[in-house]
């Protein structure tokens, strides 16, 4: 197979399992939230006024034009928050999601900051005019505001975490109603969006209309904002806009889009890291305040569209998958049906069982299992090519108590399955079972690949650099040996200490036992040092865990 189509290929696989493997984590996550934190998904009413403008004490919610998803504050997630007050409080993750039901986790109060701001004393909220975004009682006791931090951050955002891109502020919902919380509505760039559509049967009086017209023309210097507007939230701490992108992040409730605050808007067209087309999707930074009003007019349209369906011959439309009604108020369903969309296009169960059972085998057993199993690939492989015989691959399996059914071995065939020229294997190429066993080799460097990034994250890295770095400071001539590890290293940060499956002593051995000295003088280099710990990082889920096992095993 020509390098290209290798690197192809391979890239494709990854980004299928991590598709699969990520559906399967979000409808266990979700599962679990639909019973503990039942109560922060149960409806929840939203004010509906009649004038569909927006009022001071408003219970509303907030939909991103960038993912079509609503404004979310997870109700068990913490992120520590620098708010710059004397004593800080911990906030709770703030994202975006698809399900459009009213519920105490997306359903905002809209309050004044000061009521001497300049806009008399009118409950309208006017552009310009700023406000605070507040959780309801449903949530939690007391009230959690949407925050953001007043500087930008160095380190990339993650879910769960407060950390930040360059030039990106954290955002999150927070205890106390710090200056973090202001929000200046200003405008959106683009022109205004549909308005929010009300149900049947709100009584709107023309008397009622007139009034908003002649109370909009004697205040035509400051607009009042209407449901449905495109509007910007612009922190006054930071000046950044409140955003939410496709870049997806892990919740207490499943997969769901991160929010984050940034200076101007980001246009996507593209879900980021795949090829997938939004030529809807609205700036990142572009908002709506919405009601249930508006939901019930979406699920309105939908029913009326299945059922129209439902009347036309199979044949003349396209396959709708699943209930779409459901998909919109059940995010259990949702995500239940996405994993059986995934079996449909060949993405699932069917084609990443095998290792959707092995990897977290290799990673479960122990935190040396997957470098042990790299290390025994590669002094088996004697031509230095990459690839392993069959058998010869099921047998060091087994040798790190991982046994493969004679379907699972058809599944790594399916996967990992080359010949000696390193073509992709396909079925019937050879003439008989026993010549395909002979003769299939599997590509274990890509069976590597697929456990996890091709590269540690930032913290990971530099937490890794900071280690060394100190070996090298306690070492002669800065250069780090055998010695220095041997004397320097902790047995009891080892995670089988910790838990008494191994004594110290033994830890201490198989960690000294990980280590090809390649020097003739024993001195472990960078890239040595680097190469043990991108195995280890293969077996840790978190950027946490990984930086506490780091930082403890050297005292750092």
């Amino acid at each position: 197979m020509a390098p290209s189509s290798w690197s192809t290929s391979l890239q494709v696989d990854e980004n299928n399992l991590q598709k699969y493997m990520c559906q399967k984590q979000h409808i266990l996550t979700l599962q679990g939230a639909a019973v503990s934190l039942g109560h922060t998904l149960a409806l929840m009413p939203t004010t509906n006024a009649a004038d569909g403008l927006v009022h001071f004490g408003d219970s509303l919610m907030l939909r991103s034009a960038c993912t079509h998803g609503l404004l979310n504050a997870d109700a068990v997630a913490q992120v520590s928050v620098n708010s710059g007050l004397r004593s800080s409080a911990s906030g709770l993750v703030v994202s975006t999601s698809a399900t459009l039901s009213s519920c105490p986790r997306n359903v905002f109060t809209v309050s004044r900051v000061d009521d001497k701001d300049g806009f008399g004393d009118q409950t309208y909220v006017h552009y310009g005019q700023v406000i605070r975004l507040g959780t309801g009682a449903g949530l939690h006791d007391q009230p959690y505001y949407v925050w953001a931090s007043a500087s930008e951050g160095n380190e990339e955002q993650g879910g769960g975490s407060t950390g930040s891109a360059r030039g990106v502020a954290e955002v999150c919902v927070y205890p106390r109603a710090a200056s973090g919380s202001y929000w200046r509505v200003l405008r959106a760039e683009t022109p205004p969006r549909r308005k929010v559509r009300p149900r049947a049967g709100t009584n709107h009086s023309s008397s009622s209309s007139a009034a908003s017209a002649d109370d909009n023309d004697a205040a035509s210097n400051e607009p009042r904002v209407s449901l449905g507007d495109a509007v910007r939230l612009e922190s006054v701490a930071g000046g950044c806009d409140l955003q939410s992108d496709p870049t997806v992040i892990m919740t207490s409730y499943g997969n769901e889009w991160r929010v984050f605050a940034f200076k101007g808007a980001l246009s996507l067209n593209t879900v980021p890291g795949t090829d997938e087309h939004r030529p809807e999707a609205g700036a990142t930074n572009e908002w709506s305040f919405t009601n249930s009003d508006w939901a019930d007019g979406i699920m309105e349209d939908v029913r009326k569209k299945a059922a129209a369906r439902a009347t036309v011959p199979p044949d003349d439309v396209a396959d709708v998958s699943g209930d779409p009604a459901m998909h919109l108020i059940d995010p259990v369903y949702r995500a239940q049906q996405g994993l059986r969309d995934l079996e449909a296009e060949g993405l699932g169960a069917r084609r990443y069982l095998v290792i959707a059972r092995v990897y977290p085998l290799l990673k479960g057993t122990g935190m040396h299992v997957v470098r042990k199993l790299r290390r025994m690939c590669r002094s088996t492989d004697v031509e230095g090519k990459g690839q392993l015989p069959l058998r010869t691959f099921q047998g060091l399996l087994s040798w790190v108590a991982v046994r493969l059914s004679e379907q699972e071995l058809q599944q790594m065939k399916e996967l990992f399955g080359v010949d000696a020229a390193g073509t992709q294997w396909r079925p019937g190429f050879y003439s008989t079972p026993q010549e395909e066993d002979s003769m299939v080799r599997i590509d274990y460097q890509r069976f590597f690949q697929l456990m996890g990034p091709a590269g540690m994250s930032t913290l990971r890295l530099e937490t890794v650099r900071d280690a060394y770095t100190m070996l090298q400071d306690k070492a002669l001539g800065r250069i780090v040996e055998v010695s220095h590890i041997r004397r320097l290293y902790r047995p009891e940060s080892h995670p089988e200490v910790q838990t008494g499956s191994i004594t110290e002593v033994e830890a201490q051995e198989d960690f000294l036992l990980q280590w090809d000295v390649e020097s003739a003088d024993g001195s472990i280099s960078w890239n040595e040092f680097l190469d043990y710990y991108r195995d280890v990082s293969l077996a840790t889920e978190t950027d946490d865990i990984f930086v506490e096992l780091v930082r403890s095993a050297w005292g750092l």
